[in-house]
Parts: structure tokens; C-alpha cells; sequence
């Protein structure tokens, strides 16, 4: 790779290679085989289920019923794929992560589909031995495509045909930021052919006559340029636009940014509204089909949750009414929500006077408030239950920040910066933090600021995937912790 910067004032040694008028650009590429695996994905579903249909049944006429199934599949797949990132062509080559992103995508679309079926109550007249072979041929179809789609990436990758050549328009420290941001070490998709002064010409300049916008436009004639990053200044002059009107005669994408680097919060992407640009810093969570599907998840997966655990909690509403006085459950006002108040339910594991307490103190190791029965619901995190009530009915998730009590809250978000963003979505009966160790009694602000650094990850990282791996880990090590008593 040949960079350059200002101040090493030395002309370009770039290898150069042969002018090829059919060389496609690399994002090209990339949205073709994007696009490719979509189709594959909804061509799958289909197939895969006649070929299996005829395989369980010994005939090639089709039923309505799974005639209808399986074109509503067509759509299902297509959109919990795309909802869950299995067209992102940035980890195609990591196998574990394309793995888990086609089982649990099919898997996900098959729940939703018999999620249909059981409303619609239909679903006994489809075979389980039929749709199980369904879910694994199609799964494995969608794999063997990202096998032939990554092969195919990787032979253009290493035949120098899916770099992206990129020209840098700026002074430093600008321009060595930009470098350094779009590299890494080992990288051969994205190529810095060099750095470039603002200005048309060397003459005045002290700087050599190739490092200059004028030696960019004769560069950009001997070899291929895909994309030119320009500085956009704080203020424009003449000679910024005459800049600008040189490089318009390029066949090559030209991109104006300003410099960031003093900015603390880092832009996401580029966005117009009624014809005017502006960088995005934040974006609204959980928008569109990712807030479909994550509303999907909890209603199917928290009244099977309360089937499953219905019995357990007849169980345990009986014994705290035989170990104490009081209600069974215990009410709490919370924010949850873009800080709207909700009211939280749980297993009442306190004495009933204790619930009265509007300061709501944090309870300790030997609290005397807790009761016997408590002091087991709390360890085993069995007191939590009752939310899957609020969840269902909309004012929780089942997986998110934990929502804390007003008085906590408000304490908190006076000593803790960014403490609110927590609530940028629903609350959640476990999440990120819990099953990192960060739950129970927060004896020091330091230890809720870890807690909300791993909110905020949570929330600015979402997806499918994260959530099922938290679920899991709850299932495995997060209902039974040293923290909680």
C-alpha cells in the first residue's frame, strides 16, 4: 500500500496497473452478492419445503394449507434475515457468526410462522417431522450459499479486485485521521493511494507538484480511484469550490467531511430531510422491523414462559402467604420507556411494612426486611417472574436495562452523565449487565456506572442474536449470583 503524507513532500510511488474499463467498483460487488443471498434466502424456502413435503408424504400435490405456509414463509425469512444482519457482507468469512445468524434466523421464521398457525388453529395439520425437515434443509441451503458467496468474495479479494482505492483531500492532522479510520493493519479492501493538498497547484505551495489536487487528477487517469475523501473546511472560499469543480471531472465518487476529531460523540452515518444534509450522531433504537420482531420475541416468548412457569408460581404465591402477612405480589412505580413511569410487579420477598419505605433502600447481605421464603426467591431471582405479566403487556422487554426504583433513578441520573439514555428502550427482566456480574446491591456510583456502560452497549449494539445469547446465559449462570440477597 503506498501512502503518503504532507510532510514527507515526496512524489507518489504507486504500482500501477492496467486500465480496466470493466472493473467493477467494490460496493457494487458486494450489494450484487447482498442482494444475491436475499434471493437465494426467499428461493429457499420453497424448495426446501416441497422437497421435503414430497419426501414426508410420497406426493408432488401440494395442500393449500402448506401452500400458504410456505409462501408466507417467502416473506417471514426474507425479513427476520435482513432484521438480524445475515446480509451484511462485512463478516461473511466469520463461519460461527453466519452460522449462528442462518439457524437463528430460520429459526426464528419457523417460530413466527407456527406462532401464526397456533392463533389461527391450524397448527396441528402440519407435521412436525415435516417442518423440522423443512428448517434444517432450508437452513442448510442458506449456508451453502454464504459458503459459495464468500468463496467467490474471497477469490476477487485476493485477485486485487475487491480493494477500494481511496484518495485523501486535506491537510493533517485531518487527513491522517481519516487514514487511519478507514485502515488497519493486514486490510486489502480498502487502499490509500496517498494524501492530498487543498489546492489546485504547487506553485507557492512548498509542496511537491504530485501531492496536490493537480497531481490527483493526473494520477486518477493512470489508475483506477474509487472514492475521493475531501476536507470539507469550516469556511468556503474560491479556491475550495474550484477544488471541487476539478474533481467533478473524474468518474470517481467524491465525499466532503468535516473535521470531527474534537467531537465526543462519534456520527453515524450521513442522512437528508427535505433536501438538507446532516450527520447523524444518534439513532433511534429499535426502529422499524427490529422493533417488530423484538416485540414478537417477547409476546411468544413470555406466555410460554407463563405456561411453562404457571405452576411454579401458584407455588410460591401460596408460600409467602404462609411465611408473612401481606400481598402476594409487590407493586413498584419504575421508569421505564423514555422515562415514562410503569409499575413493576414481583414476588413480594420483603415484610409488608418494608414495601411502605419511599426511600426504598437497596437491600443489604442479612437484611432484616427480607423474609425466609424472600431471601431464597431473591437469591434464585425467582421474585422477578411477575414481570413477564409486564412484559406481555408491553411496558417491559424481556430483555433490556433493569429498571430501577424512582428514588434510585433520580439519584443516579444527577450523578452519572448519560445515565438516561438507559431508558431509550424498554426495561428489561435481564439484560447485558446481569449477565456480566453486574446485578444486586450497587454499594458505590462506580459500580452503576458499570452497569450503564453495559446498557448502553447493549442498546447501541442490539440484535436477535444478542438477545437469545443473553437469554441463555441468564438460563445458565444469571439466575444465581453472590450479588443477589
Amino acid at each position: 500500500m503506498a501512502q503518503l503524507s504532507l510532510s514527507q513532500r515526496t512524489p507518489f510511488t504507486v504500482r500501477r496497473r492496467k486500465r480496466d474499463g470493466s472493473r467493477v467498483v467494490r460496493h457494487e460487488i458486494l450489494s450484487l452478492a447482498s442482494g444475491l443471498l436475499r434471493a437465494f434466502d426467499i428461493v429457499a424456502v420453497p424448495v426446501a419445503g416441497l422437497v421435503t413435503y414430497v419426501s414426508r408424504y410420497h406426493s408432488v400435490s401440494v395442500e393449500f394449507r402448506h401452500g400458504l405456509i410456505l409462501a408466507l414463509g417467502m416473506a417471514v425469512v426474507a425479513n427476520v434475515m435482513a432484521t438480524i444482519d445475515a446480509y451484511d457482507m462485512a463478516d461473511l468469512r466469520i463461519w460461527r457468526r453466519q452460522a449462528l445468524k442462518v439457524v437463528g434466523g430460520w429459526g426464528v421464521s419457523i417460530a413466527i410462522l407456527l406462532t401464526i398457525a397456533f392463533f389461527d388453529k391450524v397448527s396441528d395439520q402440519y407435521s412436525r417431522v415435516w417442518i423440522g425437515s423443512w428448517f434444517l434443509l432450508g437452513a442448510a441451503m442458506s449456508g451453502a450459499a454464504r459458503v459459495g458467496v464468500a468463496a467467490y468474495l474471497g477469490r476477487r479479494q485476493r485477485t486485487g479486485t475487491l480493494s477500494v482505492n481511496v484518495a485523501i483531500v486535506g491537510c493533517e492532522p485531518f487527513a491522517q485521521q481519516v487514514m487511519q479510520q478507514i485502515t488497519w493493519p493486514g486490510d486489502a479492501e480498502v487502499r490509500v493511494v496517498g494524501i492530498f493538498a487543498p489546492r489546485l497547484a504547487a506553485a507557492g505551495t512548498g509542496v511537491a507538484s504530485d501531492a496536490t489536487v493537480a497531481g490527483l487528477l493526473r494520477l486518477a487517469r493512470k489508475m483506477p480511484i474509487d472514492e475521493i475523501i475531501v476536507h470539507l473546511p469550516e469556511k468556503r472560499d474560491a479556491e475550495f469550490n474550484g477544488v471541487l469543480r476539478k474533481l467533478s471531472e473524474l468518474p470517481v465518487n467524491v465525499n466532503l467531511c468535516p473535521d470531527l476529531s474534537d467531537l465526543e460523540i462519534s456520527p453515524r452515518k450521513l442522512t437528508m430531510l427535505q433536501h438538507t444534509f446532516m450527520i447523524n450522531v444518534f439513532e433511534r433504537p429499535l426502529s422499524a422491523w427490529a422493533k417488530v420482531l423484538k416485540r414478537a420475541e417477547d409476546i411468544v416468548l413470555s406466555a410460554l414462559l407463563l405456561l411453562f412457569f404457571a405452576p411454579l408460581m401458584l407455588l410460591i404465591g401460596l408460600l409467602i402467604k404462609l411465611d408473612s402477612r401481606g400481598p402476594v405480589l409487590f407493586r413498584q412505580p419504575r421508569f421505564g420507556f423514555n422515562n415514562n413511569p410503569i409499575t413493576v410487579l414481583k414476588f413480594r420477598s420483603m415484610t409488608a411494612e418494608a414495601g411502605r419505605d419511599q426511600n426504598v433502600p437497596q437491600a443489604k447481605r442479612g437484611d432484616p426486611r427480607v423474609t425466609r421464603i424472600g431471601r431464597f426467591l431473591r437469591r434464585t431471582s425467582l421474585d422477578e417472574l411477575p414481570q413477564l405479566i409486564n412484559v406481555l403487556k408491553g411496558e417491559m422487554s424481556l430483555v433490556g436495562p433493569r429498571p430501577h426504583a424512582i428514588a434510585h433513578n433520580e439519584y443516579y441520573a444527577e450523578q452519572i452523565d448519560g445515565y438516561l439514555r438507559r431508558h431509550r428502550v424498554k426495561p428489561g427482566i435481564t439484560g447485558w449487565a446481569q449477565v456480566n456480574g453486574w446485578r444486586g446491591e450497587t454499594a458505590d456510583v462506580t459500580a452503576m456506572h458499570e452497569r450503564v456502560k453495559c446498557d448502553i452497549h447493549y442498546i447501541e449494539n442490539w440484535s436477535l442474536r444478542l438477545d437469545l445469547l443473553i437469554l441463555l446465559r441468564t438460563l445458565l449462570v444469571g439466575f444465581v449470583h453472590h450479588n443477589a440477597y
